[in-house]
C-alpha cells in the first residue's frame, strides 16, 4: 500500500496520516516509506483499539468502579498524559483480580502496560480527531468488507500481493469517492 502511494508520487505540502491498529509492522513500514517528509508524515494507533485494551484490563479489577478507573485510562491516553497512565496501571496492577479466569492467555493488564509502552509515540487519536481526521479504522475496514463480501483479517491477507485493491478502496474513500464507487 505505502509503495503503491510513493509511485503515485505525493505534492509538496501533502500531509500524510497512517492509522492502524498497531498489531503488524505497518507503522514501521510507514516510517521508513515517508521519512523525511515535510510536514511530516503521522501514524497513529487506532482509538478502538487502543480502548479495548482498557476495557479488557478494567474487566479484570477488584473493588469499586472499575469503569471510573477506565475513564481515567482512556482520559490519560487521550490526552497523552504518560505520568497518569502509567500511575492508572500501577494502580490496576495492584486492583487486579487474584486469579485470572482460564480463557485468558494473557493478563490484560500486563497487556496494556505492554501495548502503551510500545505505542505510546503512535498514539495521536486527539490530534488526528482536532484535524478533522478518523481516528478509528473502522470506518474504512467496514467498507473494504462490503466491497469484497469478506475481512482482511485471514492468513496472508497483508501480503504485497493482496494490498494493492485494500489501498485503492482507501484511495476511494479518502478521496470521498465511495458513494460514486
Amino acid at each position: 500500500m505505502l509503495a503503491l502511494a510513493m509511485r503515485k508520487g505525493l505534492g509538496d505540502n501533502t500531509e500524510v496520516f497512517g492509522l492502524g491498529d498497531m498489531g503488524s509492522e505497518l507503522a514501521a513500514s510507514f516510517d521508513e516509506a515517508f521519512v523525511g517528509r515535510d510536514p511530516a508524515a503521522i501514524y497513529s494507533a487506532d482509538w478502538k483499539h487502543t480502548s479495548d485494551y482498557v476495557e479488557k484490563a478494567a474487566a479484570q479489577l477488584t473493588g469499586p468502579h472499575p469503569d471510573r478507573w477506565a475513564k481515567s485510562m482512556r482520559d490519560a491516553l487521550w490526552r497523552r498524559v504518560r505520568k497518569k497512565a502509567d500511575r492508572l496501571i500501577a494502580e490496576a496492577r495492584e486492583r487486579r483480580v487474584s486469579e485470572l479466569p482460564a480463557h485468558l492467555e494473557k493478563c490484560p493488564v500486563a497487556a496494556l502496560a505492554t501495548y502503551v509502552s510500545n505505542n505510546w509515540k503512535r498514539m495521536h487519536a486527539k490530534e488526528f480527531k482536532e484535524k478533522g481526521r478518523d481516528y478509528v479504522s473502522a470506518r474504512a475496514e467496514s467498507q473494504v468488507r462490503d466491497r469484497i463480501k469478506s475481512r482482511y483479517s485471514v492468513p496472508g491477507a497483508w501480503k504485497e500481493e493482496n494490498l494493492e485493491g485494500k489501498a485503492a478502496l482507501r484511495a476511494i474513500i479518502a478521496d470521498g469517492r465511495w458513494p460514486t464507487f
